[in-house]
């Protein structure tokens, strides 16, 4: 089936707690404004041949996703998804699971993901996400995967500062660290798996 751009035709849902469009799936016209979808808690576009921004073609503005107060679960890996990742992502206080790897997001991972403080799965790798890491991951006492592999992240790895009791895998390969092993992670107990390759 053919790629389809980002759009979504629904009808306005009370009750529903999920959408998923399946694989590789097109739907085209106009629906009501995704933030109106409030009793929405899971939504995967994952493995769909989607261009455009995240998540531009479901609302009015590209923040409106992060605007849904009951959702835990966003999976949008594995399209053709570019721009950044919203600012007021942290207002997703139920957030429990972010998955937007293999996409070809760009700009700086925002320092409000931080307040997702339900995180338990964080997904970014395979993208192309610039600048620092933010400090405020070390807050998120749930957080237990972080991938950021395959991007262009560089500077000092500040991680296991804070409550990164959780953690059980973090993946930090192929970006540009200025830093090896940061000594912060001999606080992160729960550790089982660390990767760590370099781009050479």
């Amino acid at each position: 089936m053919r790629a389809g751009r980002f759009t979504l035709n629904i009808s306005r849902v009370n009750g529903s707690v999920a959408i998923d469009t399946g694989i590789r799936s097109e739907a085209a016209g106009n629906g009501p404004e995704i933030a109106e979808l409030t009793q929405l808690k899971s939504i995967d576009f994952s493995n769909n041949g989607f261009t455009g921004s995240i998540p531009y073609e479901l609302g009015s503005v590209p923040e409106s996703l992060f605007r849904i107060p009951h959702l835990d679960t966003v999976w949008f890996d594995v399209n053709e998804l570019n721009g950044s990742i919203p600012l007021n992502v942290g207002n997703m206080s139920e957030i429990s699971s972010l998955w937007l790897y293999g996409n070809q997001l760009s700009g700086t991972i925002p320092f409000s993901i931080g307040n997702c403080s339900k995180l338990v799965e964080l997904s970014l790798n395979d993208n192309q996400f610039v600048g620092d890491l933010p400090e405020s991951l070390n807050i998120l006492e749930e957080l237990m995967y972080l991938d950021v592999s395959n991007n262009s992240l560089e500077g000092t790895i500040q991680l296991g500062l804070g409550s990164f009791k959780q953690m059980d895998t973090l993946v930090l390969s192929f970006n540009y660290f200025s830093s090896g092993i940061p000594p912060g992670l001999g606080n992160c107990s729960s550790l089982t798996q660390l990767v760590i390759a370099v781009v050479v």
